[in-house]
Formats: C-alpha cells, sequence, structure tokens
C-alpha cells in the first residue's frame, strides 16, 4: 500500500507540474504575440504617423458636409 501511495502522489505531482507547464507556456505565447502586435502597429505608425488623425478628419469632413446638405 505504501508504494502505491507514492505512485499516486508522484503521477499527480507530475500532472500537476505538466499542467503548470502548459499554463506558463500559453501565457508567454499571448505576451509574444502581444509584443509582434505592437512591433506592428510601430511600424504602421513609422509609414504614416498621422493616419489615426487623417482618418478622424476625413469623418469629420464627412459628418459636416452631412450637415450642410441637411440645411
Amino acid at each position: 500500500m505504501g508504494e502505491r501511495a507514492i505512485l499516486v502522489i508522484c503521477l499527480t505531482l507530475f500532472l500537476a507540474i505538466g499542467l503548470l507547464g502548459v499554463i506558463y507556456a500559453g501565457a508567454r505565447r499571448k505576451a509574444m504575440i502581444g509584443q509582434i502586435e505592437i512591433a506592428k502597429k510601430i511600424v504602421t505608425d513609422a509609414k504614416n504617423p498621422w493616419k489615426s488623425e487623417d482618418e478622424k478628419m476625413e469623418e469629420l469632413a464627412k459628418k459636416v458636409e452631412e450637415l450642410r446638405k441637411q440645411e
């Protein structure tokens, strides 16, 4: 009975450590994906630093044009 208990404890520890390893690897992968997305945004912003402002100005211009048409 003592050997069985030791076997059960070892298997339980092995499964717990394996599960923690999988969770850790998943967390690292997410962090790495986040870093890749940040790098992509930096490159995109470097190519056209005023892109978001230009898009907002275009949207504002369209809304102003719609208001002028309603008058």
